[in-house]
């Protein structure tokens, strides 16, 4: 008998071991299989109030012109980029690791962009509101407000100025400026000013429609640009998000009327700019874009240096996909930022192109 009772015992005894040991396989499986759906859920949860908190983003841009009583004209739409929720993201990483290395390089010193796709809407960046000096880019802004004038006053865009010697003695005052193709005491339309100041960057054409455009218009367009960032300062600096809005609105003429931003985003499409963003797309794609550049004197790493700013904003009409890219840059010379800006330019129309195949 006593045999038998420790032959139990022993029995009992690797018994419970054994639930023992499996007890514990099971409370681990079930313990991992917990962790993993909380995680999983928890994912999912935090990936739903990342989306829900980017389209509570969305806002609407209007005029606010006291001149209407009954309508609010809408300009535009803001929102959150749309790489807070993972679209763009691949592309935004590819370009600034570019933009990194040619840096690390010393060819780019600073730089801003923005990029928005104008079929959905979103956009993203890098240093999208760094501010920069806009040089020639100024001109675009000064064509819409000169138009907008015009749409008030009726006679205004047929009005003729005479190209006066002192209006010519402006452009003399930077060293760097182009010599004006007008001719000293010749006269010209706005209209035909405007043409000329978009296709060729004619400071002189910009010098002669200053003197004529009421500069409350000029102020009314910029205050629009500013609702993007009500905490900027009134300086002569734009910053690429900023910029941007001056194409947007032309493109949904949600500003000037259809025949004046399609004629505008014409002579754009004629300028004689054709490296930077145009040198990145084929040649069939259409581009109309505004470029600026402007050499100054500037401290990098502790030293006075000759910095070149080069700027180039415009719309890329793929035929699928057209986007807006503003490319703001600083590095050593022209040339080389002709490179990089063509370079980021192929990189952001070929992501366009597969994304458009993947569909």
């Amino acid at each position: 008998m006593l045999y038998w009772s420790v032959i139990l015992q022993s029995m009992f005894k690797e018994t419970l071991k054994i639930l023992i040991s499996k007890t514990w396989v099971i409370m681990v499986f079930v313990l991992f299989v917990l962790f993993f759906s909380g995680g999983y859920f928890f994912g999912i949860y935090a990936q739903k109030a990342r989306y829900t908190e980017f389209l509570e983003s969305f806002r609407t841009l209007r005029e606010n012109a006291d001149k209407y009583s009954f309508i609010n004209p809408l300009i535009g739409g803001i929102a959150a980029p749309a790489t807070d929720v993972g679209i763009f993201s691949d592309i935004k990483k590819d370009v600034v690791d570019y933009l990194m290395k040619e840096e690390k390089k010393g060819n780019l010193y600073d730089f801003s962009f923005y990029f928005r796709d104008m079929t959905t809407g979103l956009w993203f960046g890098e240093n999208e509101m760094k501010a920069f000096f806009p040089a020639s880019l100024l001109k675009l802004p000064i064509a819409i407000a000169v138009y907008k004038q015009g749409e008030d006053n009726l006679s205004f865009l047929s009005t003729r100025l005479v190209y006066t010697e002192e209006i010519a003695n402006l452009n003399k005052v930077v060293q760097t400026n182009s010599e004006s193709t007008l001719v000293v005491g010749a006269s010209y339309t706005i209209d035909e000013l405007v043409q000329i100041m978009l296709t060729v960057s004619d400071n002189g054409a910009k010098d002669l429609l200053l003197s004529a455009l009421d500069i409350k218009y000029l102020n009314q367009l910029f205050s629009l640009v500013a609702l993007i960032d009500p905490g900027s300062t009134k300086t002569y600096t734009v910053s690429s998000r900023q910029y941007a809005l001056f194409l947007r609105v032309l493109y949904g003429s949600s500003y000037l009327n259809e025949e004046h931003s399609e004629y505008l985003l014409k002579l754009l499409l004629k300028s004689d700019f054709k490296d930077g963003l145009v040198a990145g797309v084929p040649g069939s794609v259409p581009v109309s874009h505004k470029y600026g550049a402007y050499q100054m004197e500037e401290h990098i790493n502790g030293v006075l240096t000759s910095v070149q700013q080069l700027h180039d904003c415009g719309i890329i009409y793929h035929s699928q996909r057209p986007y807006i890219f503003c490319f703001m840059t600083k590095g050593k010379d022209a040339q080389t930022l002709f490179a990089i800006i063509s370079k980021v330019s192929r990189m952001l129309y070929n992501y366009q192109e597969e994304h458009m195949e993947n569909d």
